[in-house]
């Protein structure tokens, strides 16, 4: 221990500047905290700066200085020279007692989850809250909030306890289920057509306590939506949640919903089919894709239980007010029946033996305005094919405009069905025409696109002044998906223009003088792939994530990166505009996927793999392929059958691996690998003029458009991804197919003649099949 006056004898020594340009002599006699850091203390008068810097009480200098004995003493929390210490990251102790490096990830590190460990850290050196998990359930991602995480200095930190009841096995109390709702409503209502609740009678249930008593699957999962949107809100106001904390808030209030409707199988109701609806986006976003492949063929099933594929009578403008249910109660059926479609075509990937509904099988009118359906005014609106209207309607009851009355939901549906027609053309090009023939499907499919383009009304335009409208309206978000699902959808149309970059099973092989054509093609392909950069982009300088909470974003934006790269190196190599065009719209492109990882599990692997381009793209010499590792690619194995066994189909080999269907069965551990025959890819030189052939005799479906068996026979087999070569017309299959979801097989009509429930075969009883069946329209707004 040295002594204090020692201490400070020799503070006061100074001694002869060795510097001979200075006649100053340097002096020793700074603060004791500057020594203890050893740099150099100006000794200003009150305080050094140093010390001020640091917000520290600077302990003076010379006589005056305080003694050493009473300056902090270092500990867990301050540092020798008396600063509070920065670091407080540490590894965990699985990894401590493994001797192995730890990422410190709360909650838990790299290692810890990927081998099934238990994480913990030591409880000295942090502060937490904790909160109880059950093992099984589906939140277990997430079982501790950091209040050390570092927070930023803009913003004010919220208490983490303040919302850990986001946690909790038991939904919050009614002023917290009314924030959750508000959040749904504000973020998740208005994407695709999740919008079937009328949120003015979802409210009065909330305050007579209604909600409570019916409905509680239906409520958990609005909840558990909710509750991320509350806790990004969170997030973004603190800088303090993790990714995989916001991802998995609310989970527990799913899983009781998944159980409550998997447990009320037998009650078919309105209630359950939204509850199931939502669970499946809701699982999707965790990445379980297993359960959201069976949820969608459940509510399918369910759907046609209910026959909301029929108008619930012909009375659409409801005149006869003493009959239910009301405007509101139909036109949410309506709503209902379309997000059970959109759904099955989105699982279907435009494979017949993925998709379980049929255009002509639904017939009811497409949604009308959201202003409208709260309002509860009944309208009449057209079919999902333009121009026709419900057989039963009088014409004279048919508006002069009927499009006036219909939503942002309804052009997504038209759109929607398109692109089912689009992407099983796509897998069926081995019977199809020459692309740049006039009468050609890819012409007629464009044509549909550019169609319906220009039937968008003024105020569903991409433009400066509807996205000021629609952010006031709180349907930004819908508006920015419309735009975006359309430019995707013309990627998919046009990836016959870039057949290395997909593992398409027929290629066109085009001549010399129809060069310039697929040179033009090739550029409006990089075109939209811009597009939907520039619309992520502005979508998040605006509303920030929420904007782009659908969980196709993350494919959608990705598929953009992986476009403008190929563009840029493959097609139009060494051009350093293109190239510092598509740099700076893969780096908003990549900040996009970094928050989007908030939202969905998918967006971690592609935000990595973009990142992997951009680097590449930057470091890489043009002239040579920069294609990332696919994070998605198969582990499926072919598997050896005996001579003569004809190949096996499966959707597998057609089907992007991003698709649910994929992802499901790579869940399923005694799947069967069917087998798979490897060959170089068909080129198209020829075809029917006068159409696309169908094989064997079939003739094209009315619901499905362009039909054709995709089905490989024995002289047809699955193409390999190309080989890779290092020279400048080397190409790579980054991405396999297509980027969206999918699902089960063809449903038919076979108990439903009439046109309207009300007027149907059944309408005095039920299918034979169905024996304990509800009628509940709780929450359409009718009395139960």
């Amino acid at each position: 221990m040295i002594e204090t006056n020692n201490d400070q004898r020799a503070n006061a020594r100074t001694v002869p500047c060795s510097s001979p340009r200075s006649g100053k002599r340097r002096t020793r006699s700074g603060c004791a905290i500057c020594r203890r850091r050893k740099i150099k203390c100006d000794e200003r008068s009150g305080g050094c700066v140093a010390c001020e810097r640091l917000q520290l009480d600077c302990p003076g200098y010379g006589v005056n200085a305080l003694p050493v004995s009473e300056l902090l003493n270092p500990s867990a929390d301050v540092t020798k020279a008396g600063i509070k210490r920065r670091r407080v990251w540490q590894s965990c102790e699985a990894c401590r007692r493994s001797k192995a490096r730890c990422s410190s990830g709360r909650p838990p590190c790299a290692r810890c989850e990927k081998r099934g460990l238990a994480c913990s850290y030591p409880e000295s050196n942090r502060s937490v809250v904790s909160v109880a998990t059950d093992p099984n359930s589906s939140s277990t991602m997430g079982t501790e909030l950091e209040s050390t995480l570092p927070v930023r200095t803009n913003m004010s930190p919220i208490p983490l306890e303040a919302i850990a009841w986001l946690y909790s096995d038991h939904l919050p109390d009614n002023n917290h289920i009314r924030e959750l709702v508000e959040e749904y409503f504000a973020i998740f209502h208005p994407l695709r057509c999740f919008n079937f609740l009328h949120k003015p009678t979802f409210i009065e249930s909330l305050e007579n306590g209604s909600a409570h008593d019916r409905g509680h699957a239906l409520l958990h999962a609005v909840c558990s939506l909710g509750a991320k949107s509350y806790a990004l809100r969170h997030a973004l106001k603190s800088g303090i949640l993790s990714p995989k904390w916001i991802l998995t808030a609310g989970n527990k209030w799913a899983d009781f919903a998944l159980r409550q409707v998997l447990q009320e199988l037998n009650t078919i109701s309105v209630e359950n089919l939204m509850a199931a609806i939502l669970l499946q986006d809701h699982q999707i976003r965790l990445g379980k894709y297993s359960t959201a492949f069976m949820l969608t063929g459940f509510t399918t099933r369910m759907a046609q239980a209910l026959q909301i594929n029929l108008e619930y009578s012909s009375d659409i403008l409801c005149l006869d007010s003493t009959k239910l249910p009301n405007a509101s109660s139909k036109e949410s059926r309506r709503r209902l029946m379309w997000a059970c479609y959109v759904t099955d075509a989105s699982v279907g990937s435009g494979v017949d033996q993925l998709t379980l509904l049929d255009e002509a099988d639904i017939k009811i009118q497409l949604p009308c305005d959201e202003r409208q359906f709260v309002l509860q005014v009944p309208c009449i609106t057209e079919l999902l094919k333009c121009g026709e209207f419900l057989s039963f309607i009088p014409q004279h009851a048919i508006p002069a405009t009927p499009s006036a009355s219909m939503g942002l939901q309804a052009y997504y549906i038209r759109l929607i069905s398109i692109r089912k027609r689009i992407l099983r053309y796509v897998k069926q090009l081995g019977s199809a025409q020459l692309p740049w023939l006039p009468g050609s499907e890819f012409n007629v499919l464009k044509n549909l696109c550019t169609e319906w383009q220009t039937s968008l009304p003024p105020n569903l335009q991409y433009s400066t002044a509807t996205l000021y409208i629609r952010s006031e309206t709180g349907e930004l978000g819908a508006l920015c998906l419309l735009h975006g699902t359309y430019h995707e959808t013309m990627i998919d149309l046009y990836r016959i223009f870039v057949p290395a970059l997909y593992k398409l099973r027929s290629t066109f092989e085009f001549p010399s003088d129809q060069q310039d054509y697929l040179a033009r093609r090739q550029r409006e392909l990089y075109e939209h792939a811009r597009c939907i950069a520039n619309i992520a982009m502005e979508a998040m300088n605006r509303q920030g994530p929420s904007a782009l909470a659908d969980f196709w974003w993350p494919s959608i934006t990705y598929d953009s990166c992986r476009h403008m790269v190929y563009y840029v190196t493959q097609v139009q190599p060494a051009q350093n505009d293109l190239i510092s065009d598509a740099t700076s719209l893969l780096s908003s492109n990549i900040e996009a996927l970094g928050m989007l990882r908030q939202l969905c599990a998918m967006a971690e692997p592609l935000y990595t793999t973009a990142g992997k381009m951009l680097w590449k793209l930057n470091v890489t010499d043009n002239n040579h392929n920069i294609g990332p590792e696919d994070p998605t690619e198969s582990d499926e194995t072919c598997s050896s059958t005996a001579p003569g066994t004809p190949t096996q189909a499966t959707p597998d080999y057609v089907l992007h691996p991003l698709s649910i269907y994929r992802m499901a069965r790579k869940s399923i551990p005694e799947k069967h690998a069917p087998e798979k025959t490897t060959s170089t890819p068909t080129a198209i030189h020829n075809s029917s003029p006068t159409g696309m052939s169908l094989p064997n005799g079939q003739t094209p479906s009315p619901g499905h458009g362009f039909t054709a068996d995709w089905s490989t026979t024995a002289t047809e087999t699955v193409l390999p991804p190309p080989p890779i070569e290092d020279n400048v017309t080397s190409h790579r299959s980054w991405v396999e197919d297509e980027i969206q979801l999918q699902c089960p097989s063809e449903m038919t009509s076979f108990w439903e003649p009439a046109a309207t429930v009300e007027s149907g075969l059944y309408n005095t009883g039920l299918p034979p099949w169905l024996t304990d069946f509800q009628q509940d329209q709780f929450w359409l707004g009718q009395e139960g």
